[in-house]
C-alpha cells in the first residue's frame, strides 16, 4: 500500500498523508477486515480529518450488500453500507476525529459482505475502474 506525498498550503493544516490500494483484493467474509491502512504520526494537534473513497463490485449480481467502516486506532468510527452489483459502485466517507494526542495513529478502511454466500466482494485497481484511498489531514481547527 504505497504512501503518497500530499502537499497542502492551508495554514490550518499541520500535515497530510495518503494511502492508495495498489493490488487487487477480494473478500467473502462477513467479519470486517482491513482493505487499506494508513499510519500517521500526529505532531500535536488533536484534530484529524479523514476522507476515504472506494469503488468496488461483487462477483454475482444478486443485490448484495457491501459494508465499510473507518477505524482509528482500532476503534470503529463511521459505518457505510451500499448495494453492490457486478458493475463497480463508488462511495466515500468523511470523518473528523477529535481529542487525539500526539503520536502514531493507525487509520483503516475495513470491509465485509453483508450476508454469507453473497459472492466475492472485489476491489481491483489493476483490472477494473475500482480502487480505494485514504487521505488524512492533521488540522489545527
Amino acid at each position: 500500500m504505497p504512501l503518497r506525498e500530499v502537499k497542502v498550503t492551508d495554514p490550518n493544516v499541520v500535515q497530510a498523508a495518503a494511502s492508495v490500494l495498489a493490488v487487487d483484493t477480494t473478500t467473502t467474509s462477513t467479519t470486517y477486515s482491513d482493505l487499506l491502512t494508513l499510519t500517521m504520526t500526529l505532531a500535536g494537534s488533536t484534530n484529524l480529518l479523514i476522507w476515504s473513497n472506494f469503488t468496488t463490485s461483487f462477483s454475482a449480481n444478486v443485490g448484495n450488500t457491501g459494508r465499510f467502516r473507518l477505524v482509528v486506532d482500532g476503534v470503529a468510527q463511521l459505518f457505510c453500507g451500499e448495494e453492490e452489483f457486478t458493475v463497480p459502485q463508488a462511495s466515500s466517507m468523511v470523518f473528523r476525529a477529535t481529542g487525539l494526542s500526539a503520536g502514531s495513529r493507525v487509520i483503516a478502511l475495513q470491509w465485509r459482505i453483508g450476508t454469507a454466500g453473497e459472492g466475492t466482494f472485489r476491489c481491483r485497481p489493476s483490472v477494473q475502474p475500482e480502487g480505494a484511498a485514504i487521505l488524512a489531514l492533521e488540522v489545527l481547527v
